[in-house]
């Protein structure tokens, strides 16, 4: 399966402040990267950077490069973000979205559901939190 992971997930991963199931989550994509891969882009790199202090930056590097590389910002269409920002996202979450259609991603994985929740049935793809992100990938 192919997911895009939100910046709030990398965060509870590798920021001071923790969350469990984020935890469990990028631990179980980077041991079954045979089966499931991520796609990340230069925005949510950076985000994660603004947010963690720089000593916990090179844990979250290595973890990104050891499973994809990360995509330029500029690749993604123009058009996709305005389609999903003419849905009635703002546009951070229409970035993302973008992003994961960009990429044909089959899961936006992301603590901020409620802002995708609303539009959801306009997606081609779900979204998840990292707790039912790991309820799904754990039955198959």
């Amino acid at each position: 399966m192919l997911l895009v992971i939100d910046t709030n997930e990398y965060l509870f991963a590798f920021g001071r402040e923790k969350y469990q199931p984020a935890i469990e989550l990028l631990t179980l994509l980077e041991n079954s990267c045979e089966r499931h891969q991520i796609r990340i882009c230069q925005t949510i790199v950076e985000e994660v950077r603004r947010n963690i202090p720089a000593e916990l930056m090179r844990p979250f590097i290595a973890y990104a490069q050891s499973l994809t590389t990360v995509d330029d910002d500029y690749l993604i269409p123009a058009n996709l973000f305005a389609k999903y920002e003419s849905i009635g996202l703002k546009p951070g979450d229409a970035f993302i979205g973008a992003y994961a259609e960009f990429v044909g991603a089959q899961a936006i994985v992301s603590e901020n559901r409620r802002h995708f929740h609303k539009y959801r049935d306009k997606f081609p793809f779900a979204v998840w939190d990292a707790a039912a992100c790991l309820k799904e990938l754990k039955k198959g």
